[in-house]
Order: C-alpha cells, then structure tokens, then sequence
C-alpha cells in the first residue's frame, strides 16, 4: 500500500502537507511560543484543512539563539508513504 499512496503523492492525488506559521518569535527563554499548524490533504475530506493552535512553554534557562545556536519548531504527521513535515526557525532571546 506504501507504494501506491507514493505514486499517488506524485500525481498530486491526496498529498498531504502540514504546515507551521504565525509563530510567536523572536520570544523570550521562559516564555510562551505560541505558533499555528495545519495539516491538507489525504487524512482530510478534499479541500479542508485542519488548523491547531499551539502553545509551548521554554525552558527558563533555555540559552538564547546565536551564531553556533538555532531553534527549530518542527510539525510532522504520519500519513503512510508520506510522513509530511514542516520546520521554522524560532529565534530565542535573553
């Protein structure tokens, strides 16, 4: 079954993507990141979209972002065959 949904990934039938935006960023160590996901495609009827709202609280002695040091916020789902994923940067301050 694998097989079949990559090739129907390929065609464009039922691709399923994810999705994060709207993050709270830069924030502050200790703080709140606040950011949006959402998920299109196979596991859904044809053209919804399903859209969470998600919050994260950081470590307070979370070390700030720099040169040698970066965040990501990484969204991913298992949908067979796929396993569609999406990261941003999320730049931590002092």
């Amino acid at each position: 079954m694998e097989i079949f949904d990559k090739l129907k990934s390929l065609v464009g039938i039922g691709t399923a993507t994810i999705e994060v935006s709207e993050a709270t960023t830069p924030v502050r160590a200790g703080a709140e990141l606040r950011a949006t996901v959402t998920l299109r495609g196979r596991v859904l009827a044809k053209g919804e979209t399903l859209t969470l709202p998600v919050a994260l609280p950081l470590p307070a002695e979370l070390e700030p972002s720099g040169e040698h040091r970066r965040y990501l916020l990484i969204a991913e789902t298992e949908v067979p065959g796929l396993n569609p994923k999406h990261s941003i940067v999320v730049e931590v301050v002092a």
